[in-house]
C-alpha cells in the first residue's frame, strides 16, 4: 500500500501521520526541504525513518539548489541506525543528488547500518573521492548487494578504480550502471575486468561514457569470452566500437547466455561484417542472442548488402574462428558451402541510411537453400 503526505511544514501532524500508519509503510520517497524554514533543522528525518519498523525502500532526494548539510547526514545516520537496533532490513537504498560535501564523512556510516542491502543507487550526484571509496568497501563487505546504479555520478578514472576494486568481491552482484560518465576514461577498463569472472552478473549498462580505450575494447572482449552469466549489455555511444577486434565479435558469436546488445553509435561504422559474422556463429553455436541494437551503423544499401552476406557461413568458417586453421585448410565440398544462420527476433537499425526499394527478395531466393534471418521476412 502507498501513502501519500502532502509537503507541509505541520512536523506535528506528520509525527501522528507516521504513528498510526508507520508500520505498513514498506516504501518511503522523502524530497529534502531548505533547512531554514525548520526550527529543528533536519532532526525530523531521524524521527520519521527510525519509527518504520517494516520499511524496506528508502529513497531520498532534493533540488539543486536546496543543502541538505552536515546536521542532514547526521540524523539520518541516527534515523538508519534506530532501523538496525530494531532489527529493520533494508532493501534498497536510493540517493538522488544530496552527496558531496560533507556526505564524504558520513556516507559509509550510513551504509554500514544495513549489512544485508541489496540495492544502491546513487544517480545524478558527483561523488567525491571518498564517497567513491564508501561505496567500494561497501561491496567488498556487504555480501547481499545485487544491484549498483551509479549513473550521471561525474565518475573519473580514479573514482571509478576504487569502486571497481570492491567489485572483485561482489558475487551476488547481478545489475551494473555506470553510463552517462563522460569522464570516466580507462576507469571503465578496471570495472569490466572485474566483472568479467562475477558469477552472477547479468546486466551492464555502460552507455554514453565517451570512453576510447582499445584497453575498453579488450576488457569486454574478456568479459564475453568468461562471463557465464551475462545477457544484456548496453554499449551506446559509448566510443568503444572503433577499438573493437575481431576478437570482441569471435567472443560474441560463442557467448552461450548474451541476449540482448545495444551497439547504438552517432555515426557509421566500419566493423559491420565482423557483426554479422558474430550472428550468425551465435546462431550456429546455439547461443542466445536474439535482440540487437544499432542505430546508425549503415551508411548505404551496400553496407547492408555487406553485412547479410557475411551471415552465411560455413563450417570452414567455423573452422577458422573457433577450430584449428590446419584442419581448415583441409576442408572440401559441403563443409565449404555458407549457408544463413541467424535467430535474431528485434533488430533495430534506425537512421541508417538504407532506401526500403534496395531489397530485393528474388535475388536472394536464387541462392543455394538460404535460410533466412527471422528480422528479414517483413522486408518482402
Amino acid at each position: 500500500m502507498i501513502y501519500y503526505f502532502p509537503q507541509l511544514l505541520d512536523f506535528k501532524l506528520m509525527y501522528q501521520y507516521i504513528s498510526t500508519v508507520g508500520p505498513e509503510i514498506e516504501n518511503l520517497r522523502i524530497k529534502i526541504i531548505t533547512k531554514t524554514a525548520l526550527k529543528s533543522n533536519h532532526y525530523w528525518i531521524m524521527n520519521v525513518i527510525g519509527k518504520l519498523s517494516n520499511l524496506k525502500v528508502l529513497k531520498i532526494h532534493k533540488d539543486a539548489e536546496v543543502s541538505f548539510g552536515e546536521d542532514g547526514f547526521k540524523f539520518l545516520t541516527k534515523g538508519l541506525k534506530y532501523l538496525q537496533q530494531n532489527g529493520t532490513k533494508l532493501d534498497k537504498i536510493q540517493i538522488n543528488n544530496i552527496l558531496g560535501g560533507y556526505s564524504q564523512d558520513y556516507l559509509y556510516s550510513c551504509l554500514k547500518t544495513q549489512p544485508d542491502i541489496k540495492v544502491l543507487k546513487f544517480n545524478h550526484t558527483s561523488l567525491l573521492p571518498a564517497e567513491a571509496k564508501a561505496i567500494g568497501k561497501v561491496l567488498a563487505d556487504f555480501k547481499n548487494i545485487s544491484e549498483l546504479d551509479i549513473s550521471y555520478c561525474n565518475l573519473n578514472s580514479t573514482k571509478a578504480k576504487d569502486i571497481a576494486d570492491g567489485l572483485m568481491r561482489a558475487k551476488k552482484l547481478e545489475v551494473l550502471k555506470f553510463n552517462n560518465n563522460p569522464s570516466i576514461s580507462n576507469g571503465a577498463d578496471s570495472i569490466i575486468y572485474n566483472l568479467a569472472f562475477s558469477p552472477k552478473i547479468r546486466h551492464i549498462d555502460m552507455s554514453h561514457i565517451t570512453t576510447s580505450s582499445a584497453q575498453t575494447a579488450e576488457a569486454l572482449y574478456k568479459l564475453l569470452k568468461i562471463s557465464g552469466a551475462i545477457e544484456s549489455l548496453n554499449l551506446a555511444h559509448s566510443g568503444v566500437f572503433r577499438y573493437l577486434t575481431e576478437d570482441f565479435y569471435i567472443a560474441l558469436g560463442e557467448n552461450k547466455t548474451l541476449n540482448f546488445i545495444n551497439m547504438d553509435n552517432s555515426s557509421t561504422v566500419s566493423n559491420i561484417t565482423y557483426l554479422g559474422k558474430a550472428i550468425a556463429m551465435n546462431a550456429k553455436r546455439n547461443g542466445s542472442l536474439e535482440a540487437i541494437s544499432v542505430r546508425s551503423w549503415f551508411s548505404n544499401w551496400t553496407s547492408f548488402s555487406s553485412f547479410l552476406e557475411t551471415m552465411r557461413v560455413s563450417d570452414y568458417d567455423h573452422e577458422l574462428w573457433y577450430g584449428d586453421k590446419k584442419i581448415a585448410k583441409e576442408m572440401t565440398k559441403g563443409q565449404l558451402d555458407k549457408s544463413f544462420h541467424c535467430n535474431i527476433k528485434y533488430f533495430n537499425m534506425e537512421y541508417s541510411t538504407i532506401l526500403s526499394n534496395c531489397f530485393k527478395l528474388k535475388t536472394y531466393q536464387k541462392k543455394t537453400n538460404p535460410e533466412w534471418p527471422r528480422f528479414l521476412t517483413f522486408v518482402s
